[in-house]
């Protein structure tokens, strides 16, 4: 089998966080008002990543200058993308498509996004950005010892299986499978130790 990089993947730098930060303002997710001059938007967050999926109740709620959006050419998430992070913990996520042009999300510069076009199974792609032998490479090729980072120059450094594309449909539903049922076990446990938890608040004994 031969080994790749990504001939079909053009990887796009977030916006940098320090620059945004002064260009935007947090919005009362409640009761959000902007003015005129800007446009609502969802930033990612660290933390928005989980289990292979963006949180966009994780994200930030803001209000991003329209001038400086336009100016800088800011990248807004597209349904589809894959959304990889760039320091540890690692973690990477295929976009939904409840993300269109009526619901912006901007992406600063502590990720990167990825974006195919027929050559690659997006499923596929977001399962190899999520396996062991991924994260292998990312440990070789990142820069940093304290916070080991990767920039879009390293991660084409990185080597990918050139599986058909009839392979990759399978692998990426097989990762997809995975996902679901792991959302369910930990569905499935967090509602026994919230029962666990209901036994000590009662405060009275008695067979579980």
């Amino acid at each position: 089998m031969a080994i790749n990089s990504f001939p079909h993947v053009r990887f796009y730098s977030g916006i940098n966080a320090s620059t945004l930060k002064k260009k935007y303002r947090d919005l009362d997710r409640k009761k959000p008002k902007i003015n005129d001059d800007e446009v609502m938007t969802h930033m990612v967050m660290g933390s928005a990543i989980v289990d292979g999926r963006l949180e966009l109740d994780r994200c930030k709620l803001i209000a991003i200058d329209k001038n400086f959006a336009e100016k800088n050419q800011v990248l807004f998430l597209r349904p589809r993308d894959l959304l990889l992070k760039c320091s540890v913990p690692y973690d990477a996520a295929l976009v939904g498509d409840e993300i269109d042009s009526a619901y912006k999300v901007v992406v600063p510069n502590y990720a990167i996004i990825a974006r195919c076009n027929e050559g690659y199974n997006r499923e596929f792609l977001w399962a190899f950005f999520n396996s062991g032998a991924y994260r292998r490479q990312f440990a070789e090729v990142a820069d940093g010892s304290k916070l080991p980072m990767v920039t879009i120059k390293r991660l084409e450094k990185i080597r990918i299986p050139d599986y058909d594309l009839a392979q990759q449909e399978k692998i990426g539903q097989y990762f997809s499978n995975v996902l679901e049922q792991k959302r369910l076990i930990d569905g499935w446990i967090n509602a026994q130790m919230d029962n666990m938890d209901h036994l000590f608040e009662a405060g009275k004994g008695g067979a579980v």
